[in-house]
């Protein structure tokens, strides 16, 4: 079935916060690595019982979550090689397709990382001229803190 991936994707997680505590009934608070060893232990020992293929998947997808958190938390995402699968295939007698982007003079998408960062960047920077606006009113802003306002206000 899908336990293999269903431990990938929790030794992935354990991988990327490995401190974070989770809370089991009977076992009480636990951290993400411990589980994770809990789970890679059981079945590195099941592997001479029963069922030795579906351990070995399960340690197979134990390993390609570890590779892929541990590689993420480096700043590479094995998943990006799927991106160009989202390209639109254009023909040299059509149109090609334009991106929006807000990175001057590159035809390339924002990732949705990069998308993702920016915003939050820019919701901070919103926050704390709305902090100043509450302190000390609208005329304390500067002229690029009103544009930015304004900008942000008008985006839908």
């Amino acid at each position: 079935g899908a336990s293999a991936s269903v431990l990938a994707i929790f030794i992935a997680i354990a991988t990327y916060v490995p401190d974070y505590t989770v809370h089991l009934f009977l076992f009480g608070r636990l951290k993400m690595k411990y589980l994770a060893i809990a789970f890679i232990g059981i079945d590195l020992l099941s592997i001479q019982h029963g069922n030795p293929g579906g351990h070995i998947a399960h340690l197979g997808g134990a390993l390609w979550g570890f590779a892929y958190s541990f590689q993420l938390k480096k700043g590479n995402d094995f998943y990006r090689i799927f991106d160009w699968f989202k390209k639109p295939v254009t023909s040299s007698h059509k149109a090609s397709m334009k991106y929006t982007t807000s990175r001057p003079g590159n035809s390339k998408p924002l990732s949705d990382v990069e998308y993702n960062s920016r915003r939050v960047a820019t919701q901070e920077q919103i926050d704390k001229i709305l902090d100043k606006i509450s302190k000390s009113g609208y005329s304390s802003l500067s002229t690029d803190e009103k544009e930015l306002l304004f900008k942000s206000s008008n985006k839908k």
